[in-house]
């Protein structure tokens, strides 16, 4: 049965994924307890949206937020501790999210981002990021 409800979750979020116009993600951040993590591009430059979404896993816990050392700080970033910011959600019943997030003038290289459910790290997903070309 909780098989069969992450197949269900993973084609939720592939499926709205489409209707966003999001590209399926190279990797899937796969985590405790079925949780799961996407981006829709793992390569990224400095001022980019990057679409996030996923599932907290079977626990039932809620999402507490979805960030990265490469995020844009923002204002309601209370909850995210360190350096970085999170991206804005929407969180649906049966724990799925999706979001986005604006990708911080940082400098290149690889970072990570993390979704917490319930208090503790959910799933994982690597991002890099890379100088956008000039203009």
């Amino acid at each position: 049965m909780r098989r069969k409800v992450l197949v269900t979750l993973s084609v939720v979020a592939l499926g709205g994924a489409a209707l966003l116009g999001v590209a399926a993600p190279a990797f899937a951040g796969a985590g405790q307890d079925g949780a799961s993590l996407y981006v829709d591009s793992n390569t990224v430059v400095t001022g980019q949206l990057l679409h996030v979404w996923g599932a907290c896993g079977g626990g039932g816990e809620g999402l507490n937020f979805v960030g990265s050392a490469a995020f844009v700080h923002r204002g309601q970033d209370d909850p995210y501790p360190g350096d970085g910011g999170s991206a804005r959600i929407t969180a649906y019943n049966r724990g799925a999210f999706e979001g986005e997030a604006v990708v911080a003038n940082v400098p290149p290289g690889d970072y990570t981002v993390s979704a917490r459910c319930g208090g503790g790290l959910a799933a994982t997903e690597p991002i890099t990021v890379v100088r956008s070309p000039r203009r």
